[in-house]
């Protein structure tokens, strides 16, 4: 984390609600630690750790690429560099 952090062609990116970037919550119940690693980019999943509207339609399948890289750039989030996705657990990040 801390070489991607370092590195120009390279981000580290956070796939959590608001909430759990700012360190209010954990985003789980059964997770004590709270708040961000520093450095790392927000890509706001939605509204929890249990849903990620911004990225799945309402069935579940993942929203179509262009919305999803609309809504990247808005934070600055490029696919030319090398991109690693952190949450709380491992599922959104993946």
């Amino acid at each position: 984390a801390k070489t991607m952090i370092a590195a120009q062609d390279a981000e580290l990116v956070c796939v959590r609600s608001y909430p759990e970037y700012i360190g209010e919550v954990s985003g789980y119940n059964y997770i004590e630690a709270k708040g961000r690693i520093p450095g790392a980019i927000f890509a706001d999943c939605g509204s929890d750790a249990y849903h990620m509207e911004n990225y799945r339609n309402v069935d579940h399948t993942t929203r179509e690429f262009h919305e999803v890289i609309e809504n990247w750039k808005q934070t600055g989030i490029t696919p030319d560099k090398h991109l690693a996705f952190y949450c709380g657990t491992g599922w959104r990040g993946s």
